[in-house]
């Protein structure tokens, strides 16, 4: 009787175990980490453009150079004066056509037409004042042309080796000027020069070494004292 209770009992233990390995246990897995993928850039519709991204650049600042000297005077602007030479060409007339220079008065000599006062006047102003003296009695229609056959001198006094007058060229500045007039001397003083304009030659105003002189001006150049 106790020998059918064992066995029993073995029968029951072996299905039990029958039992639990047929029910299996989920597996387990270990979390898995979500990686950020790049997204991609939106594309661009027909007919419309991609966006693009633009950085804003610094803008280089512009140093504007410093004036220098410039050509010589416009004609509409340059008012003649004594020094000035003119080149009178009168058309189909070589022999009234010539270079005549303005003399001490203000004034030209002209052949047929005698001294005619010049000074002041823009050069078309001049063949104007020539086209109507040559029409009164001379010429029918007369073609007159004015332009500047030399311009007058300049100057340059103080404390330079050769202080003096000086034949005006284009592009002249005092440094120039004072080139020619063989450098300053070693009394000189470099910061302070002046001008005398032939226009207005009671007034004097400051220059520097750059500076643009213009026919008919005095630079004077100071000593220094120490």
């Amino acid at each position: 009787m106790k020998l059918y209770g064992v066995c029993m009992a073995l029968v029951a233990i072996c299905a039990l175990g029958s039992a639990s390995a047929r029910t299996k246990l989920p597996a387990w897995n270990p979390p898995q980490q979500q990686i950020a993928q790049p997204q991609a850039a939106p594309l661009a519709t027909p007919g419309q453009q991609p966006q693009q991204e633009y950085q804003l650049q610094p803008v280089p600042e512009t140093v504007q150079p410093a004036a220098r000297a410039s050509a010589p005077p416009e004609r509409g602007a340059y008012r003649l004066g004594t020094g000035d030479k003119l080149k009178v060409t009168i058309y189909n007339n070589d022999k009234l056509s010539g270079e005549y220079p303005i003399g001490g008065d203000g004034k030209v000599a002209l052949p047929m037409l005698g001294r005619v006062a010049v000074g002041g006047m823009t050069l078309d102003e001049v063949s104007n004042v020539l086209t109507n003296l040559l029409t009164d009695g001379y010429f029918v229609n007369p073609r007159v042309t004015v332009d500047i056959a030399a311009y007058r001198p300049v100057y340059i006094l103080g404390e330079v080796q050769k202080p003096g007058e000086y034949a005006f060229a284009e592009n002249m500045t005092v440094y120039r000027l004072v080139a020619q007039a063989g450098g300053f001397t070693y009394r000189a003083n470099k910061k302070k020069m002046r001008v005398r304009h032939d226009s207005q030659p009671s007034n004097e105003s400051k220059i520097a070494e750059d500076s643009v002189v213009q026919p008919g001006d005095t630079i004077i150049v100071s000593q220094r004292y120490f």
